[in-house]
């Protein structure tokens, strides 16, 4: 008999998640899994500072670049508005 282990079953959290990835894949696995998955910038910010809070300054750095480049659903709300309320 078999038992399936969960590694993710501790983590409570999206920094928590992505130090178990950085741990187990390397930095380049963190950064693969970063182009597979769709996140607000937000998160990934606070990911990244929990990570540096850790002492996992690397992976916070490749969490950090990435969420520079992802999208800030608030830019994207205020267009909308702007859009929608000329002046």
């Amino acid at each position: 008999m078999t038992t399936d282990v969960d590694l993710f079953d501790g983590c409570e959290a999206l920094d928590e998640i992505l130090a178990l990835i950085f741990d187990l894949a390397g930095p380049e696995g963190l950064k693969e899994l970063l182009t597979m998955v769709e996140l607000d910038r937000a998160p990934l910010n606070a990911a990244a500072n929990g990570l540096k809070a850790a002492g996992l300054v690397e992976a916070a750095m490749i969490v950090a670049g990435t969420a520079a480049r992802a999208a800030d659903p608030r830019a994207s709300d205020r267009c909308h508005l702007e859009q929608s309320h000329p002046r």
